[in-house]
Formats: structure tokens, sequence, C-alpha cells
């Protein structure tokens, strides 16, 4: 039960944390796309080719928020 408790807060902390970048993120100009990238990323969704279909610029911050994500946070699968 310990450990369901453990695991569940660093959870928490992990979206409490990852809300907060994202806040930052859109507060220094990033764009929705970029942002919903980065949240993809964070939260193990592959990433989403069809979420910005269309529009280049949109697609290419996509990516930029999912490889930002990916450079900051590391392999974040659990084994």
């Amino acid at each position: 039960m310990q450990r369901i408790m453990e695991t569940l807060l660093e959870r928490r902390g992990l979206a409490v944390w990852v809300e907060d970048r994202l806040l930052r993120l859109l507060k220094n100009g990033a764009t929705v796309h970029m942002a919903r990238g980065y949240a993809d990323y964070v939260y193990g969704q592959e990433p989403n080719y069809m979420s910005a279909v269309g529009d280049p610029f949109a697609a290419e911050h996509y990516h930029e928020g999912y490889k930002l994500a990916a450079c900051e946070l590391g392999d974040l699968t659990m084994s």
C-alpha cells in the first residue's frame, strides 16, 4: 500500500510540474501546438501526426514541443 501511495504522489507531482511547465512555455511565446506536443510526450502518447494536418507551421511546432520534452525529460517509459 505504501508503494502505491508513493507512486500516486510521484504521478501527481509530475502532473503539477508539467502543468507549470506548459504555462511557462505558453507565457514565453510557445504556441498551443507546441504545448500539445510537449504534453503528449510527457503523458506517453505517440506523436499525433494528425493534430496539425493542413498547417505546416502547427505541425512543426507540435514536433518541436515533443522533441523539447524528450530532451528535457529523457526516456519516461517505466519498466
